[in-house]
């Protein structure tokens, strides 16, 4: 009891609740002129703004594959991305998910800090959501998959 410890050369790193890549996917659709155009801002990981505001996007990544080489960890990252695009008409919803698809689909460049080797659309479906009774509003949904390939 009553002995001191001291700990030295310690540093703070803050770490964003974003990741790179998920900031770069977030980018790519937001200074998209024609993605922006419809959604304005309300572009949000996983969950759609709580205003109800439509349309919107969320994004969110299903999964990602770390690849490993004889010669220890390779820095190529596979991730599958989930794009979900929502508005209160089915024609709203599928013209916002052919303007993401023209975002994304086949893109290959630097954002920010992330060296993005290829997107390419994997998979398409349209989504059904009810809102709470208390809204009493309905909205349509077109689910986009895409696989992306960059450098961590």
């Amino acid at each position: 009891m009553g002995d001191t410890i001291s700990i030295d050369n310690v540093s703070v790193k803050e770490i964003s609740v974003a990741t790179e890549i998920e900031q770069a996917i977030y980018d790519l659709l937001r200074f998209n002129t024609t993605v922006a155009a419809l959604v304005v801002e309300r572009i949000s990981p996983a969950l759609t703004p709580q205003d109800g505001t439509l349309p919107a996007i969320t994004y969110q990544e299903i999964s990602g594959i770390r690849h490993h080489t004889l010669e220890g960890k390779d820095d190529m990252v596979e991730s599958r991305f989930q794009i979900n695009c929502y508005d209160d008409d089915y024609g709203g919803t599928r013209t916002l998910a052919e303007a993401v698809r023209g975002a994304l689909d086949s893109y290959h460049g630097t954002v920010g800090s992330v060296v993005i080797q290829c997107i390419h659309l994997e998979d398409e479906g349209d989504l059904f959501d009810m809102e709470p009774e208390e809204r009493a509003s309905r909205r349509y949904g077109k689910r986009l998959d895409f696989r992306v390939w960059f450098n961590s």
